[in-house]
């Protein structure tokens, strides 16, 4: 897992290298690498704010590469229910590594996203 997640980091900055380092975050994520699943819940939390080409590398790599029935499991709370598909996987993935991995940063980000709309 830890050498797809640094393969993925790698590719990350390579020209042309997100649609294969989203792949290889995938692949670690699915070997159970927390880091990996909260680097890919952060990119699908913030798809509404990525453009042109990368956001449809992003919504490409969702189609083909993810499963998310495997963690339609987790309720979404009603702030979230609002956004698009790739959001509230991201939603779903960065509960999975806050609650299953137990995964610091992802509790956090959980955290600030329900104080922030809980206003």
């Amino acid at each position: 897992a830890e050498g797809w997640f640094n393969l993925g980091h790698l590719l990350w900055e390579a020209p042309d290298g997100k649609e294969r380092s989203l792949t290889a975050f995938h692949r670690a994520m699915d070997l159970g690498d927390p880091d990996a699943t909260y680097f890919l819940a952060a990119q699908y939390l913030a798809s509404d704010e990525v453009g042109g080409e990368e956001g449809e590398t992003l919504s490409a790599t969702f189609h083909r590469s993810s499963r998310p029935s495997e963690v339609d499991g987790i309720s979404l709370p009603s702030f979230a229910e609002c956004h698009d598909e790739l959001r509230q996987y991201g939603y779903r993935l960065l509960h999975q590594a806050a609650n299953r991995h137990n995964h610091g940063p992802a509790l956090h980000h959980l955290a600030l996203l329900h104080y922030q709309h809980n206003d």
